[in-house]
């Protein structure tokens, strides 16, 4: 289960077999009730540990943050150290301390589904490779690079790559 704006990235994981979208905490609820047996919690929210709960899922597992500890029947620790590292790292952590295995290294591969691949060629022409870059961040001021910054990792990539770039992401809301 995951938000409307990032439900649709889950199609890239080949690991994935369904996706829900999250509709909030007590549709949620519904939505999960009797469904599953087991719900593995990565995002740190007290809302989506409290639906899980809500749902009556039987083993409820995830980081004790954001005083959801109580809504947990598996609760992992953050490690010492690990905070601000990627989260690939970060929710591998998690998944081992829960008592469930990981594999030895990480695959951070997606695969583009066929009907993304022909969007975006319709879009951008032959003029591949293609580097995408995404320039912004919902939260936090950390995650936002001035717009020169950008410009270079974009000029950097675009002649290792021998390709074009695309500036991915969507207009910005009207204030």
């Amino acid at each position: 289960m995951a938000r409307p704006s990032v439900a649709a990235i889950y199609q890239a994981v080949t690991e994935v077999d369904g996706i829900l979208t999250s509709r909030g905490i007590r549709a949620d609820a519904v939505i999960l009730r009797g469904a599953f047996d087991r719900a593995v919690l990565f995002p740190n929210s007290f809302g989506s540990a409290l639906a899980a709960y809500l749902a009556r899922i039987p083993e409820r597992m995830g980081y004790a943050t954001d005083g959801r500890r109580v809504l947990l029947t598996r609760a992992a620790r953050v490690p010492d150290g690990l905070r601000g590292s990627s989260e690939v790292y970060y929710y591998r952590a998690m998944l081992a301390d829960v008592g469930l295995s990981v594999s030895a290294s990480p695959d951070t591969s997606l695969a583009c589904p066929s009907e993304w691949r022909a969007k975006g060629d319709a879009l951008l022409g032959e003029g591949g490779p293609w580097v995408g870059i995404s320039a912004g961040a919902a939260f936090g001021t950390a995650k936002r690079w001035i717009p020169e910054r950008y410009v270079a990792v974009a000029d950097r990539l675009a002649r290792h790559c021998g390709g074009g770039v695309a500036i991915l992401g969507r207009p910005p809301r009207p204030t």
